[in-house]
């Protein structure tokens, strides 16, 4: 049950449970003295009054000195879970009901995401949890536009897809709307002046070529003697790709970049004007 106040024009909001039947609460009454700090307190504390909505009165407020815990890490079967539950971090109902039926994926695709992960070095395994490299945190950090970051966006695809199995909605409508999405993203980011890169991580799951040796430096730029100029290599079209070494260089309108672009290849050298 969750609860929204005003105190002194300020909103608050209290969630927890509201007991409609006391049960055994109503014989075993807790003591407060010796369970100060056991999970029935704990469990009693989330226990909220029974409110009337648009009711007022006195309150006297309490402050209790806690501490927060950090959430678990993920492993692949609760990161599974999330996604398949992922309407729960959706503030807006509407979108959270649309997300229940679906949330990210569909069971036969949910797994293949998380390879991908892998895949592209955005994800690593410790021990038997999942943690974020330092190349998928810099790549949440480097995506300014939060809607793609979020899973509303799949609440708002998932709303317009049940709307249009009503024919409530246009499929074409849809799909003009998700072109002019697009083409807005990619226009903002070619505006931006900030250039935006992300550094591939050596891990043990990318190719045996892209991860160092013991005693190697795991950069992709070798340090020059002192005095002496490092040599300039010279960029072609056609030529293996100096970060992934499996794609080509393509030559495009202001920059160079990889053919592995969509497999997660993040190499780009802008012309120098």
């Amino acid at each position: 049950t969750t609860v929204d106040g005003e105190a002194a024009d300020v909103p608050f909001r209290a969630t927890g449970k509201v007991i409609l039947d006391e049960g055994w609460r109503a014989v075993f009454r807790r003591d407060p003295a010796k369970d100060e700090n056991t999970p029935q307190r704990a469990d009693e504390e989330r226990t909220l009054p029974d409110f009337t909505k648009g009711e007022s009165g006195p309150h006297t407020p309490t402050l209790t000195a806690k501490e927060t815990t950090p959430p678990k890490p993920f492993t692949e079967a609760t990161l599974l879970r999330a996604m398949e539950t992922a309407g729960r971090t959706v503030d807006d109902e509407e979108l959270r009901d649309a997300l229940k039926e679906n949330g990210i994926g569909r069971p036969s695709t949910r797994a293949a995401i998380i390879q991908t992960l892998f895949r592209r070095g955005y994800i690593r395994r410790r021990n038997k949890s999942l943690e974020a490299t330092p190349t998928g945190v810099e790549l949440i950090g480097v995506i300014k536009e939060e809607l793609l970051k979020s899973a509303e966006l799949t609440g708002q695809w998932e709303n317009k897809l049940r709307r249009i199995e009503h024919h409530d909605y246009s499929a074409q409508q849809f799909i003009a709307e998700l072109k002019q999405m697009v083409c807005e993203l990619v226009d903002t980011v070619l505006r931006d002046a900030n250039p935006r890169r992300v550094t591939a991580s050596a891990s043990a799951e990318l190719p045996a070529r892209l991860t160092a040796k013991k005693g190697e430096s795991t950069t992709a730029t070798a340090t020059a003697p002192p005095n002496e100029k490092p040599k300039r290599k010279v960029i072609r079209a056609g030529s293996p790709c100096p970060q992934c070494g499996e794609g080509k260089v393509l030559k495009g309108k202001t920059a160079y970049g990889c053919s592995r672009w969509k497999e997660g290849c993040t190499w780009r050298k802008p012309f120098k004007k």
